[in-house]
């Protein structure tokens, strides 16, 4: 929270989140709850050779 805080003071409108997880949904939320969204999901996927 410092950190949404200490930027929206300076001015920034946009950030960078890097890799969210899919499953992390407790980060996806704090980012919706600042005003963020999700864009793009990636997705890793295995197969046995």
């Amino acid at each position: 929270m410092k950190l949404f805080d200490a930027a929206k003071k300076k001015g920034y409108k946009y950030g960078e989140g890097s890799t969210v997880w899919e499953y992390n949904k407790i980060m996806q939320r704090d980012i919706e709850k600042f005003g963020g969204r999700i864009y793009k999901t990636y997705r890793i996927y295995k197969k046995d050779l």
